[in-house]
This record gives C-alpha cells, sequence and structure tokens, in this order.
C-alpha cells in the first residue's frame, strides 16, 4: 500500500530518531579556524576610475583636429624687425653667449632663492 504524502517516512524517521541537539567537540574551535584560512577578497580598485575622465578629454580633443593641414599665413614682410628700446636686457640676451646668459640667469636665481629663505622662514632661537 502506498501512502499518500511522501514525506511521511522522513517524519516517522525523526520522530523515531531524534536528532542531537548538541554539537560535536570542536565545531565552533573548526569554523573559527576555517573562517580564518578564508581568503578575503581582494579591495576593489577605485582608482583606475580617476583616469577615465582626463583620458576622454584627451582623445576628444585627439578627435577633434581637422585631418588637413590648415594653409599657412602668408609672410607679409621678412625684414628684421627693430628692437624696441623698452626690451635693452633682452636683446644684451639675445647678442650674448646663450650658455653664459643662462648661467648668469640661474645664479641669480640661485641667489634670490637663498635671501628669501633667509629673510621669510623663521629664525632658529639661540644662534
Amino acid at each position: 500500500m502506498k501512502r499518500d504524502d511522501p514525506f511521511q517516512e522522513i517524519d516517522d524517521l525523526l520522530r523515531y530518531q531524534q536528532p542531537d541537539a548538541l554539537p560535536s567537540p570542536g565545531l565552533e574551535s573548526r569554523i573559527l579556524r576555517a573562517l580564518d584560512q578564508q581568503q578575503h577578497p581582494a579591495p576593489k580598485r577605485w582608482w583606475p576610475w580617476l583616469l577615465l575622465p582626463p583620458a576622454l578629454a584627451a582623445a576628444a580633443m585627439m578627435l577633434d583636429r581637422p585631418m588637413a593641414p590648415e594653409p599657412d599665413a602668408p609672410i607679409a614682410d621678412t625684414a628684421a624687425p627693430a628692437v624696441p628700446p623698452a626690451a635693452p636686457a633682452i636683446s644684451r640676451m639675445l647678442a650674448g653667449d646663450p650658455l653664459k646668459t643662462e648661467t648668469d640667469l640661474l645664479g641669480r636665481d640661485v641667489e634670490r632663492a637663498g635671501n628669501f629663505l633667509v629673510n621669510c622662514l623663521p629664525s632658529i632661537p639661540g644662534e
């Protein structure tokens, strides 16, 4: 004879053999050890998304360029323009040795930076 309820057999077994409510010894320590051994997921990398807007802007600027080169503007006069009187220092720099000019300018920058540090930084007491 067939039973109407297919789960009746499971129900009968649970009634006759009641499950043990006590866990096996050491279950909690095994669970905690297993949790420690699990690999933690790698943190999500969010910083590459910060690079996306500038990259898209650069790509848009490159694609926005015209494909054909623009025609050159006509040259009106090829004669050298007269040096204005307000720029004698520039004309002196252009007339001399460029390496010497650069050395002089670097020396002046070093001197100004030193003066700035001496004048603007707080002094150390006792010196």
